[in-house]
């Protein structure tokens, strides 16, 4: 269950969203994703890379100390061009350019817009599935028998996917007990 490869860590108080966590293949120039897939089938040459998701920041970036922005571009943990767009800050000759730094960072953000950053995927999926539709799908799940309710969620949750913001919750409930009648009978 590998969720970080779609929803980022959250960043708090300026601090940016983690990098995602990806699982896939390099077959042949080719680069097949596996998302969430526990099991995938090899063949000789793949390459199968994982990588684990980054932890989300702490702070806004451009109150990083300078000096541990530089120490991370000698460790090679960032490029000069990420540490300046990321963190504001100018390498010049393995030194930091402390006025041109300043003037980069008077002009990004000063106060945090929120306390936590989850992302853009998470902020999607949050506009799809609010409070109420978790509501109503509880509620409709504990009205089933336990053996359909993984089945039925998952059904739910392709159905509001593919409708979209405007899925009648209700509407797909009783698509559902229409389609799938003998789940009343266990």
């Amino acid at each position: 269950n590998r969720n970080r490869s779609v929803f980022a860590s959250a960043g708090v108080v300026g601090g940016q969203n983690g990098a995602l966590s990806y699982f896939r293949t390099r077959r042949d120039g080719e680069v097949i994703n596996h998302g969430n897939t526990d099991v995938i089938h090899c063949q000789p040459g793949d390459v199968v890379e994982v990588r684990g998701p980054g932890a989300g920041g702490y702070g806004l970036p451009s109150q990083r100390e300078t000096e541990a922005v530089m120490q991370d571009v000698r460790c090679g943990y960032l490029s000069v061009a990420a540490a300046r767009a990321q963190y504001g800050v100018v390498i010049v000759d393995d030194g930091v350019d402390e006025s041109a730094t300043a003037r980069l960072r008077a002009a990004m953000p000063q106060r945090a817009a929120q306390h936590f950053e989850h992302g853009e995927a998470r902020n999607r999926f949050e506009t799809l599935w609010t409070p109420q539709r978790y509501q109503l799908l509880t509620a409709f799940l504990a009205g089933a028998p336990v053996s359909w309710r993984h089945f039925l969620k998952t059904q739910v949750f392709r159905a509001v996917a593919e409708i979209g913001e405007t899925a009648d919750m209700n509407q797909i409930f009783s698509d559902l007990h229409q389609r799938y009648p003998a789940m009343a009978n266990n």
